[in-house]
């Protein structure tokens, strides 16, 4: 990443300090028609997914909506939690 490229936490707005984050988070949607052109030839096939998945005529079965690229300060990534989601740790919040 240039140092043209950063810009301040989107979160605070302060500056980012020397750890940050850069978060993007996509939005998909389930191509219903896709999906159920692999299922049903997977039925055909005796349940064989993968070989479904190359037969298909369609090759994702999920669709991109949008995408949003975050800058997180450290502090603000984790006064919200956010590396706890990052690092996939379950639970609730300060437990």
């Amino acid at each position: 990443m240039k140092l043209s490229e950063l810009k301040p936490c989107d979160v605070c707005g302060g500056p980012l300090g020397m750890l940050f984050y850069r978060v993007t988070a996509e939005q998909m949607m389930i191509d219903a028609s896709a999906a159920n052109q692999v299922l049903g030839l997977s039925t055909m096939f005796g349940g064989r997914l993968g070989l479904a998945e190359v037969m298909a005529p369609a090759a994702d079965v999920t669709m991109d909506l949008q995408t949003n690229t975050s800058m997180i300060c450290d502090k603000c990534a984790y006064e919200i939690s956010l590396v706890r989601v990052l690092l996939g740790v379950r639970g609730k919040a300060g437990e």
